[in-house]
């Protein structure tokens, strides 16, 4: 229908067991609508849900088991999510042999990702961004007997790093899929 629900809990942002009870609660609810929905049925109109500023909330373990699984179960009702963190930290892991929503974070198709703070998390991002390129070099040979001297992954992911964590304001890597199938190569 073209509807827009806000759900604003700065009022509680002192209270996080509290926020994280009532977010629960609108969780499910929305959760439920989309339910209704069969799965792949024409006319539906798309989702878009937007999480931000839900850092204890995507740390219970129910509901980040919930969260990973959303993307992929719940794209045939036409549900795109997106979740807006600040570090790979907020990320719940696995607990109880149950993979959480720090497993699963970079199966999701579409990602933006700005200058990160923490060196480890620009690691982790231009990781699971950029694929190794085994023909990069590093140093050019200087004579023909010679061989040119190439990066490995290493290097070629340090250097990605410093720049993600470099990057101006506005600056970004973006990772955008087309359709289900062919990633966009710009």
């Amino acid at each position: 229908k073209g509807l827009v629900v806000v759900c604003d809990g700065s009022g509680l942002t002192n209270n996080h067991k509290q926020k994280d009870y009532a977010f629960l609660q609108i969780f499910h609810l929305v959760l439920d609508e989309i339910n209704k929905r069969v799965p792949s049925a024409p006319g539906y109109q798309p989702i878009n849900w937007v999480m931000d500023e839900v850092y204890t909330f995507t740390e219970t373990p129910s509901v980040a088991r919930i969260l990973a699984h959303l993307p992929s179960e719940y794209r045939s009702r036409k549900l795109q999510l997106f979740l807006v963190i600040q570090s790979f930290k907020q990320l719940a892991g696995e607990e109880n042999g149950r993979k959480g929503l720090e497993d699963v974070f970079f199966s999701f198709g579409n990602m933006v990702i700005f200058s990160l703070l923490d060196i480890e998390d620009c690691f982790t991002g231009v990781a699971n961004l950029f694929p190794f390129d085994p023909q990069l070099i590093k140093v050019p040979a200087k004579h023909d007997g010679q061989h040119d001297i190439m990066e490995n992954r290493d290097e070629q992911l340090a250097v990605r790093a410093y720049q993600l964590q470099h990057l101006a304001q506005r600056e970004c890597y973006v990772r955008r899929f087309i359709d289900e199938a062919r990633m966009d190569k710009i």
